[in-house]
């Protein structure tokens, strides 16, 4: 279960006007996991401190968006300490529905920085956004 969300850097960079086609790319990555202690944990518990960093690079050349932060995952010890063992090992997470709950939240978490932080310095949304298109409109709308 996750217990903690934090960020460490926030970065975002408009490096000239939004014009013509623009191509967007993003990227979550775990960069490290490490046990942390805590002192209120039950028995047979552990916590795990998940570092990542989330990057949007707008091409050609418009900008840029990277968050740098952690997730603090609590779980039972011995599915701790085998997370732990296979990072070491492979980096990876391990088990494929852990992995996917804590890189959704922090997928859902670093997207809606993300939108806010590029709304600011004039760079266009990253994720398309629902649009409301007259009756009219939809039905020659093509494309």
């Amino acid at each position: 279960m996750i217990i903690g969300y934090g960020l460490n850097i926030v970065n975002v960079e408009r490096k000239s006007v939004t014009a013509g086609k623009i191509e967007v790319k993003y990227n979550l990555a775990m960069e490290n996991i490490e046990e942390e202690k805590m002192d209120s944990l039950a028995p047979g518990q552990i916590a795990l401190r998940m570092e990542f960093k989330y990057a949007i690079e707008y091409s050609p050349k418009l900008g840029n968006i990277s968050l740098q932060g952690s997730v603090l995952y609590l779980t039972k010890e011995s599915q701790g300490k085998a997370m732990l063992s296979r990072w070491k090992k492979e980096k990876k997470l391990g088990d494929e529905k852990v992995a996917a709950s804590i890189f959704n939240h922090v997928l859902t978490r670093c997207n809606i920085k993300a939108l806010s932080l590029a709304q600011e310095v004039g760079l266009p949304p990253h994720i398309p956004l629902p649009r409301a298109i007259p009756k009219d409109a939809a039905k020659t709308y093509i494309g």
